[in-house]
């Protein structure tokens, strides 16, 4: 057809064209009026195909055979050879209907068409690939640096150095840049090269089913301030943030009340279970802080409370973060594994293995992760923190025997992390090596930091303490637990 066209319209043409036009407008112009005269008395030739198939020869045929480069721009209007057309000559091809010789080609098409030429150019090609590449060069830029900006900013708090990072160095468990556990972490199969982009896939886009609760969570809001000093209790307030008061003391552990994650929009919290905030807490002795993860140290949470907080008790290395956030150095009490400090007459604090990872941007165990057993007057808690099993539990079962309370870790596993979160088949295990007289679980009922059930910690604890006959203690969030007996205090008492 393009040939039949080119053929029989466009060398008839060309040869009127360059004795009767000025210029490309009025050769254009002609051509449509020659086409027009076709369509009166019915010829083929008249169709929207032959005209824009005439009309691009044309333009490109011309436009290829000149040696001067194109411009993409419309060409400017003091230029004779590309002056635009006049209303003119416009009416004389456009009916009253502003359709094209009856062709259903519109005013805007013309318009198109006359640009044709300038975009079947190379050069043209070229010019325009070279623009779009600087503005996508420009934006990835633009977002590298906010993303290096964004990462330098307090929350993200401070790697390690100075006199800090010379004690990091001497310490055993500190080998090619970073802290290791007692035991090697095997890699999981899930997280072999050939598994991890497509489980990263799964897990951050596939739908679970129930991974959150269909209605809100259910939780008592204690007044914490009017608290009796004398109560020797816990109170719980969702995943691993629980209050620690006993003879005259508190303790607040791993506390988030505001953001779990570097962004507001990731790691929400279950409707329901975000009752407390910062400013619900009382005066605090000691923030004990297990690891760095962010959903174990929440920078608002701790910038807030930082005028009522005595004392932080945290791993080594971790205390770099609270000194960018306004601690000072007398402040902190960062200890070693099976170091301990004195607190007080009677009262001290053991810092002992658990087998996890730290890190709160792109660089891996920069800081170490820790269990604590607080060791008081009258009873003696031992603070798990996050880690899967190893030997550690029957160690600390054996050395502080007897334990009147351990905290131990019950949710947001994975097969794939069973090396650095306590699974279900050993959290029993777990629990008789230590010993302890009552158990309290935490790490759930708050996040969706995995794929299991939501309420599936919750079914952990039930079994525990039902068909294993285990001394656990199952309350809501925000309920008083005596430390004496494990009983649950009535609300608003």
């Amino acid at each position: 057809m393009l040939f039949w066209v080119s053929q029989t319209s466009i060398i008839p043409l060309s040869r009127k064209l360059e004795q009767e036009c000025e210029n490309d407008f009025e050769r254009r112009i002609y051509i449509l009026k020659h086409i027009s005269t076709k369509n009166k008395s019915n010829s083929s030739d008249a169709s929207p195909f032959a005209l824009l198939s005439t009309f691009a020869i044309v333009g490109c045929r011309r436009r290829l055979a000149s040696p001067k480069p194109l411009r993409l721009n419309r060409p400017r209007t003091s230029s004779r050879r590309y002056s635009q057309p006049s209303s003119n000559k416009f009416e004389t091809v456009f009916g009253s209907n502003g359709a094209l010789l009856g062709l259903g080609i519109t005013k805007a098409s013309f318009a198109s068409a006359l640009d044709f030429r300038y975009l079947c150019h190379p050069m043209a090609r070229r010019k325009k690939l070279k623009r779009m590449a600087f503005i996508f060069t420009g934006i990835i830029a633009a977002a590298a640096i906010g993303i290096v900006l964004f990462m330098h900013s307090p929350r993200f708090g401070q790697l390690p150095k100075g006199e800090r990072l010379a004690r990091i160095e001497k310490s055993p468990y500190y080998k090619n840049g970073q802290f290791q556990n007692l035991h090697p972490v095997p890699a999981s199969p899930d997280s072999l090269k050939g598994n991890f982009l497509g489980s990263l896939w799964k897990f951050v886009f596939a739908k679970t089913p129930g991974i959150k609760p269909p209605m809100p969570i259910k939780a008592v809001k204690t007044d914490l301030h009017r608290l009796d000093p004398d109560l020797n209790c816990i109170v719980w307030f969702g995943h691993s943030s629980y209050l620690i008061q006993n003879e005259g003391k508190k303790f607040l552990i791993d506390p988030v009340f505001c953001q779990a994650s570097p962004v507001r929009f990731a790691n929400k919290a279950f409707p329901g279970s975000e009752v407390y905030e910062p400013e619900d807490m009382p005066g605090i002795d000691y923030l004990v802080i297990s690891h760095d993860h962010w959903d174990h140290l929440d920078f608002h949470t701790v910038k807030t409370l930082k005028d009522r907080i005595g004392k932080v008790i945290c791993p080594l290395g971790a205390g770099q973060h609270f000194e960018r956030w306004g601690f000072a150095p007398e402040q902190l009490i960062e200890l070693e594994w099976y170091e301990e400090a004195v607190l007080d007459s009677g009262w001290r604090v053991h810092c002992r293995p658990t087998r996890h990872f730290s890190g709160r941007s792109l660089r891996r165990n920069p800081t170490h992760w820790a269990s604590f057993l607080l060791e008081c007057p009258s009873r003696k808690i031992y603070i798990a923190g996050d880690g899967g099993y190893d030997t550690h539990f029957a160690e600390i079962g054996k050395e502080f025997a007897p334990i009147d309370w351990a905290i131990m870790e019950n949710g947001q596993y994975n097969k794939a992390w069973k090396y650095i979160h306590l699974m279900p088949e050993f959290m029993s295990r777990a629990v008789k090596e230590t010993g302890a007289s009552h158990i309290l679980t935490v790490h759930h009922s708050k996040y969706a930091l995995a794929r299991h059930p939501w309420d599936e910690p919750l079914s952990n604890a039930r079994k525990m303490k039902e068909q294993d006959s285990l001394p656990v203690v199952i309350p809501q969030i925000g309920e008083v637990v005596l430390l004496e007996d494990g009983s649950i205090l009535a609300p608003n008492k």
